[in-house]
């Protein structure tokens, strides 16, 4: 039997293609297959890079069926990279089954670290990050969100959350309205030509976002630690 292939996790941008890492290009080039969580995106940045890796698709809704069929792929010899729609996998994106699953079958498994949405919101907002809380993207429903807002902030750490076009009003709302002086940082599509950080009191950061009907992209908060 062969030997098994290596399960590279691999960071690609959030936004900006030329933050790729030399690594990534180098990894991308020579795996035998790709799985992206969306192959339109990678199939952008593996152009740009002249990478003519194979590619499929690795989701969501899938998940479970498609990691067995790549740990089939993996224990017959076959390098393969995973990818997100664009940043780092596995977080709030697919990937923990099998990563997991590769593990279990004695597969090697490699990060190849780069651009994260998180980590990034993290470096620019100003506040104490020693300790962190991920929430990743918030419930849908507006109860258990107010719920779960309250029940993070002013709590002693910095709570990061990933929040869409569609539901940031809302929770914005929902932290102005419990603790209206807490510092946050809002950011806007970073590293993309309309990057912007909106930063003071809840209540400030909430009307800004308010006066400006419409407001689209990936945002990313930040809460200050309430003690800090």
């Amino acid at each position: 039997m062969p030997s098994p292939g290596s399960l590279y996790v691999v960071a690609t941008p959030i936004g900006n293609m030329r933050d790729i890492t030399l690594r990534a290009i180098e990894i991308l080039g020579q795996v035998g297959l790709i799985i992206s969580e969306d192959t339109r995106t990678t199939a952008g940045l593996l152009s740009k890079y002249g990478i003519l890796a194979p590619m499929e698709s690795y989701y969501s809704p899938k998940e479970k069926s498609l990691a067995e069929k790549y740990i089939k792929r993996l224990l017959e010899g076959t390098d393969i990279a995973l990818l997100s729609e664009n940043g780092t996998p596995c977080v709030s994106d697919p990937g923990f089954i099998l990563i997991s699953r590769a593990y279990e079958e004695g597969i090697k498994v490699v990060p190849i670290p780069g651009p994260s949405a998180l980590t990034s919101a993290l470096a620019i907002c100003g506040f104490p990050i020693d300790e962190v809380f991920f929430a990743g993207f918030l419930p849908r429903k507006k109860g258990a969100r107010k719920k779960y807002i309250e029940n993070h902030i002013n709590s002693g750490y910095a709570f990061v959350f990933y929040e869409s076009k569609y539901r940031i009003n809302d929770s914005l709302k929902y932290i102005a309205d419990f603790a209206p002086d807490l510092p946050i940082a809002l950011m806007r599509e970073m590293t993309k030509k309309f990057e912007e950080v909106i930063r003071g009191p809840a209540r400030e950061v909430c009307e800004i976002v308010n006066s400006r009907p419409g407001i689209k992209g990936e945002f990313t908060i930040v809460c200050s630690p309430s003690d800090k």
